[in-house]
């Protein structure tokens, strides 16, 4: 745009008439949060104020800068074309403006249709005119007479119905993915598949929230009228995404990774066969140790591979949820597979699932269920008539929570059958560790310590042969600790009768009944009683929550590190924000540690988060110790009001400047002595009348976002940016990228990094997946091991895209679409690496940590093979084609 226009109106500009568009709320408008909230900010409601504006007086606008008029000056050129209105998106629509019937405006607001039944009207006319008709008689005499002749009254509506048009299609978007499931699917419960799509618990509980119940399916989650929250609205789009997976190809799709070199695919295969790394080696003429560390290299590449799939997940998912599955079910879902999917299963260190291998299944979730299963088997009689066994079993599996199935094999493992009576055939594994626990360990098991439960295990093979002790080590510590008294930090000793002298557990037992307080800290108890507690042999206060616990678990309610007196107490926050609240003045976090000894920083921090406590950076106060007049209360709305009325966002330092500089004494009286403990006390008084995202304040109905949906929402509405750009948004906006290599990442669902400063759009650079896979093709030719993307000669191979290659667009091509290969950096500092490719199963990244980066994004363009006379002539000159 010329200097010389930017004082024309877009309207002349660009041949408009802006009272066609008088009716069209800015807000229904295809722009960037940032355009509408300046034009909201500043009275531009309609589209007929904003062709009327000029461009030089828009640039005069707060806030509103060059990328900002260009978003305006694109969406009015498009207004020139009839056919693709960004307003109304369709000709019909468009024909509200046909001067036929704004000419007759005043007869179509009474119902007067009879002006045009003379008049030889087209088919579209005539169209129109029956939605005119239709209109009429919904909206009614008054409303429709409003439409007319007081638009201003009537645009809320529209922009309500606007919106609700908006949400509808979210709404629709959303169940026609999870209407487009497998029926088998979209009918299952949600909860198993929310579950299995991600470990973020933020994004679990907003997934869950979304469902009406345990039982809700994904067709039902899907009908849900809770997604006008953008964040949400994504969220479920990639959730509903993720779940039209198909797990057969997935784990056809691992296995072909795995057994990209024919030798692995024999030993994994003869090893599920349960044949001898020995045994193996004959057969491949290859030693012991050869075969052993094949078999490793394939678990640690099944580890990377099956971490992205979750293939247990899944199918506990398919399953309705099932937490118990058998290699039996597990065959239903892997084909031909499922012998060496098991064998790596069996062996694969999970956080989702635990393999118990006495009963051969797999247990997800709660690893504490085997464990409980053995504890029910313990408590169950020694002799089991069969005709009782059926509802003995049902009623203990109901009465532990645990899976009928499991309960039902560990009981065939631990009896056995004469005649028509179940009885025991082995000695009770509780009774087993009690013996060995008051035999080997009078001091003390360290429940949690690796070589101490390998230690137990060894004593008690020795001693009772194989008894079948659970495989997990956490199962069998829970079930030890559930015989012991804690002792110590993860140290147990069997229980026994008489713990502290009588006198000193009833003086303890007072105190707690006698005190004002309702919540004790553990510590503060042995702090209290240390010297008494010594000499009991009570050195420490885990040992001292033992015994309590075992003393008193029927009058005391017991937590981790504290002990309530009331039931409907069991909280230390609500006694932190009670000793806040007797301050007169901020309190300090050393305060509250003095108060609270032993208390951790977790609880501290979830107790401040309380409503009515006050952040003064590290310091509290009690929003009932405020000493506001209310001469002074109306000054701080004012000051906020008048701040926000632009309709920009302000920093909390803007706040705090004006009042320190108008009234400081309102600050010095509530110890309010930096914008952060000033943008608290304003928060407080005025959350509901203002728009509070620390450290930002602006007015309601203008949308804050976070720094990190802000930055998305920036970069999303480009086709380019630059890292540079994301690093100045994160310093001006306060907002911490812990590594912007990793947020470069996960933007590569819609952008590529061409260079090392710069990322595009994928369409724009001309390549696909198609592509990309021939690129790694290409380079898989050349390597063999971990190599510098600068270093590989393949770049008279790449073919011709629309932008030169780079090293860094051949990295973010691999790292988007790479199957076979892994891309990779020389160091966590985005500015100091240097990109790596390597083959998917020879990935060392150690020489090149300290790899100095040198000359980076050097870039090179494939030469066009089909104009070889011009290629000749750029390289040899014209004289040589003369001559040749």
């Amino acid at each position: 745009m010329r200097d010389t226009d930017l004082d024309i109106a877009f309207c002349e500009r660009y041949n408009l008439i802006s009272d066609e568009y008088e009716g069209v709320s800015v807000t229904t408008l295809p722009f960037s949060v940032r355009v509408i909230n300046r034009f909201i900010g500043n009275g531009i409601t309609t589209v007929a104020e904003l062709l009327k504006t000029s461009p030089s007086a828009l640039m005069k606008l707060k806030g509103f800068g060059k990328n900002c008029l260009v978003e305006v000056d694109a969406f009015c050129a498009t207004l020139n074309n009839d056919d693709s209105i960004p307003i109304v998106q369709n000709k019909k629509a468009s024909l509200c403006s046909s001067s036929l019937f704004i000419d007759h405006r005043n007869e179509i607001a009474v119902g007067n249709f009879s002006v045009f039944e003379d008049m030889d009207l087209s088919e579209t006319e005539a169209e129109m005119l029956q939605r005119y008709r239709e209109a009429y008689d919904i909206l009614g005499e008054e409303l429709a007479f409003e439409c007319v002749t007081s638009t201003e009254n009537v645009i809320p509506i529209i922009e309500m119905f606007v919106d609700y048009q908006s949400r509808i299609k979210k709404h629709i978007e959303i169940w026609r993915m999870a209407n487009a499931l497998p029926n088998t699917r979209k009918n299952n419960k949600a909860l198993g598949y929310i579950n299995a799509f991600t470990l973020d618990e933020n994004e679990r509980s907003v997934l869950k929230g979304l469902c009406e119940s345990e039982e809700t399916s994904l067709l039902s989650m899907a009908e849900t009228d809770k997604v006008d929250d953008l964040s949400t609205y994504i969220l479920l789009k990639k959730f509903f995404k993720w779940c039209a997976f198909d797990l057969e190809k997935e784990v056809n799709e691992l296995f072909d990774n795995l057994y990209s070199n024919e030798r692995v695919r024999k030993v994994v295969q003869l090893r599920a066969r349960k044949e001898t790394l020995e045994q193996i080696g004959g057969t491949l003429s290859v030693t012991r140790e050869r075969v052993r560390q094949i078999e490793a290299k394939a678990k640690k590449l099944f580890s990377l591979l099956y971490s992205r799939i979750r293939i247990i997940s899944k199918i506990s998912a398919e399953r309705n949820g099932d937490i118990v599955l058998t290699p039996v079910e597990i065959k239903e879902y892997c084909g031909e597979y499922t012998s060496d999917l098991l064998f790596f299963l069996q062996s694969y260190e999970s956080a989702n699932y635990t393999y118990d291998r006495q009963l051969d299944v797999f247990v997800l979730g709660d690893d504490s269920i085997t464990g409980r299963v053995q504890n029910c088997i313990e408590t169950l009689p020694e002799i089991v008539k069969a005709s009782q066994l059926d509802s003995i079993l049902g009623d203990a599996a109901e009465e532990a929570d645990i899976p009928l199935e499991m309960l039902e094999k560990a009981f065939i493992d631990a009896y056995r059958l004469t005649g028509e009576v179940f009885h025991r055939c082995r000695l009770s594994l509780a009774a087993i560790y009690e013996r060995v626990l008051d035999t080997h360990y009078p001091q003390g098991f360290k429940a949690y310590d690796a070589d101490e439960l390998l230690r137990f295990r060894e004593i008690i093979a020795n001693e009772y042969g194989d008894v079948g002790l659970p495989a997990n080590d956490r199962a069998l510590t829970a079930r030890v600790a559930s015989i012991c008294v804690l002792c110590g930090k993860g140290v147990y000793r069997l229980k026994k009768k008489d713990y502290l002298p009588c006198q000193l557990a009833n003086k303890i037992c007072e105190y707690i009944e006698n005190s004002e307080s309702t919540i004790f800290l553990t510590n503060t108890l042995f702090s209290i009683f240390e010297e008494e507690l010594l000499a009991a042999g009570i050195d420490n206060k885990y040992f001292l929550q033992g015994v309590l616990h075992e003393l008193f678990a029927d009058r005391f309610v017991f937590r981790r590190d504290y002990i309530s007196k009331d039931v409907d107490i069991t909280s230390v926050y609500s006694a932190v924000v009670d000793f806040i609240k007797k301050s007169n003045f901020p309190v300090s976090k050393a305060q509250i540690q003095e108060a609270f000894p032993g208390i951790t920083e977790i609880v501290i921090n979830f107790s401040v988060s309380d409503p009515n406590v006050l952040n003064y950076f590290g310091e509290y106060l009690h929003a009932s110790k405020l000493n506001l007049l209310d001469n002074e209360k109306s000054y701080l709305y004012n000051v906020v009001d008048k701040l926000t009325s632009d309709g920009e966002v302000h920093h909390s330092r803007e706040l705090y400047e004006i009042i320190s500089r108008q009234k400081p004494e309102i600050l010095t009286r509530n110890a309010a002595m930096y914008p952060f403990s000033a943008f608290s006390v304003v928060e407080f008084m005025f959350r509901d009348k203002f728009q509070f995202s620390r450290p930002y304040v602006a007015k309601n109905g203008i949308e804050i976002g976070r720094p990190a949906e802000r930055l998305h929402d920036l970069i999303y509405s480009r086709d380019e940016f630059t890292v540079s750009e994301i690093s100045e948004f994160a310093r001006d906006n306060h907002f911490q990228i812990n590594s912007l290599l990793e947020y470069v990442n996960g933007c590569n669902d819609e952008f590529l990094l061409v260079n090392d400063d710069t990322m595009m759009r994928i369409e724009r650079t001309g390549i696909d997946e198609t592509l990309a896979l021939k690129v790694e093709s290409i380079i898989l030719n050349t390597i063999s091991e971990t190599t510098p993307v600068k270093n590989l000669s393949i770049w008279t191979e790449l073919p011709t895209i629309n932008i030169p290659w780079t090293e860094w667009l051949v990295y973010s091509v691999i790292f988007k679409w790479g199957t076979k290969l892994l891309a990779a950096t020389s160091s966590n500092q985005f500015r100091l690496s240097v990109p790596l490719v390597a083959p998917i199963d020879n990935y060392d990244p150690s020489a090149f940590k300290n790899m100095d980066k040198g000359v980076s994004s050097v870039s090179f363009v494939t030469d066009d093979l089909s104009d070889m006379d011009s290629l000749l002539e750029n390289i040899m000159g014209d004289d040589f084609l003369d001559n040749f």
